[in-house]
């Protein structure tokens, strides 16, 4: 199911950060070879909901420490074992255990709802949250559930742009090279082959590929892919659209990518992310406008937006020293009625006051998507206080104010219709086709999230 709207602004710090912010760049990244910028930016973005679930771990404060020192890895939770496949938190059980297996009144009892045999936590949770933001980014789902995922066809596409060899123009070609993408094993999963291939074996695909350099003032590349799906050795605008611009300069891993029509025509999908090795700082904006696709129920008729800024330090198990986050959902259930839901999250985890302000809000059974997306006077309906490895406290941390929503209704839910326009919005009431946004865009600046800006 995908019914989540979520909206955090995180500042977390750490006790013993490291005072030299940077980081090695690790392997070698260029953006002649797609797939290690590609890579790069997974690696961080999987640091940075490390960092954030180790935050959120629960037990005293010395428990939590404790298990930092004697962790051999980054991270004191397991996506795997706290997020189902779609990326949403199972509930927990008093002493923060995941426990999916629950159902029934047991299910209800700890606050979750019974999904598809799995008990997923609810809402009304107090770590919800906490725990919803850090599925987004620790878990590969495979697709535009989380962020991970999110990267994931892209780069197993690129993985079969690269092994059927790629020719570099110096500037833009004004004819595509038509090559033949051959989807197997090493590029792709056996799941993966068997949706794509109808067999878990390989298949190939005609595709038309623009790759040429420094595409615009601030990108040294972009790779635009049209994927002819379809077999019918007629490639068009209305085929599948991989269209990517990367960067790999002055300390700088950068990718954007702009999709159209994965599972449906009407799918418009656009996402970037920053690594910053001079300051150690990841940053995400991720725009799934999705509304007016397909039939509703979880097969379509959703949008997904999400804002990321991720400070992190150098430790052995990483933690955040500063996290901002908005992730925002919109749906349409099978009933073609509306509704969102919509999670703040701020604060800091090691200089006073250390602790985080969550908050909940959501709407629902509303008739059409501007009464679903209007928040005007609407008031959280669950507020609750994070402090570093204690319990979670009720009512919002009285020193951390809890993120500002606008008044009115907000476009950041990428609601579609004349929400959607291809001028500069003139308000949070306006949202800039993905598109057009991805086209413009030279690069994410942003360290802070405001609600009042549809584009970053």
């Amino acid at each position: 199911m995908k019914k989540l709207v979520v909206l955090i602004a995180t500042t977390v710090f750490v006790v013993g950060c490291s005072s030299d912010k940077k980081e090695d760049a690790g392997p070698s990244v260029t953006v002649t070879k797609p797939t290690t910028v590609l890579s790069a930016i997974s690696t961080k973005a999987q640091s940075a909901g490390d960092a954030l679930g180790n935050a959120l771990a629960k037990g005293t404060t010395s428990s939590v420490m404790s298990k930092v020192a004697s962790m051999s890895g980054p991270s004191i939770m397991s996506a795997d074992t706290r997020c189902n496949e779609n990326g949403a938190p199972y509930a927990v059980d008093d002493d923060f255990v995941p426990v999916p297996d629950l159902a029934g009144q047991e299910c209800v009892d700890v606050k979750g709802n019974e999904v598809d045999g799995e008990c997923l936590m609810s809402a009304s949770h107090d770590e919800y949250a906490g725990q919803l933001t850090y599925c987004a980014l620790a878990k590969n789902t495979g697709n535009s559930d989380s962020i991970l995922g999110a990267f994931q066809l892209v780069n197993n596409i690129t993985c079969a742009l690269e092994r059927s060899g790629i020719t570099w123009h110096q500037s833009k070609p004004s004819t595509p090279d038509r090559m033949t993408l051959t989807f197997d094993s090493n590029c792709f999963s056996t799941n993966q082959l068997t949706q794509m291939c109808q067999g878990p074996t390989s298949c190939s695909f005609l595709a038309d590929v623009k790759a040429y350099l420094n595409p615009d003032t601030y990108y040294g590349a972009r790779v635009r892919i049209v994927l002819d799906l379809n077999k019918d050795e007629v490639i068009d605008d209305t085929d599948m659209i991989f269209d990517s611009k990367l960067k790999a300069a002055g300390g700088v891993t950068e990718v954007a990518v702009n999709t159209v029509g994965i599972n449906d025509p009407k799918q418009f999908d656009a996402f970037a992310a920053k690594y910053d090795a001079t300051t150690n700082a990841f940053t995400f904006e991720g725009r799934f406008d999705r509304i007016e696709a397909g039939g509703g129920g979880g097969s379509g008729g959703w949008s997904r937006h999400i804002r990321i800024y991720a400070d992190l330090n150098n430790s052995a198990v990483i933690m955040p020293e500063k996290v901002e986050v908005a992730y925002a959902n919109l749906y349409k259930d099978p009933s073609d009625k509306f509704g969102t839901e919509l999670i703040t999250l701020r604060g800091s985890m090691t200089t006073a006051p250390a602790v985080m302000t969550a908050e909940v809000y959501s709407t629902s059974n509303k008739d059409n998507v501007g009464e679903a997306i209007d928040y005007n006077g609407l008031a959280a309906f669950n507020s609750v206080c994070y402090q570093p490895g204690d319990e979670t406290l009720p009512n919002a941390c009285p020193p951390v104010p809890a993120v500002t929503i606008p008044q009115g209704e907000l476009a950041f839910f990428l609601p579609g219709g004349d929400y959607r326009v291809d001028t500069t919005p003139a308000n949070f009431s306006e949202y800039l086709d993905n598109t057009l946004w991805w086209e413009s865009l030279l690069g994410l600046n942003f360290t802070a999230v405001d609600l009042e800006k549809t584009e970053p």
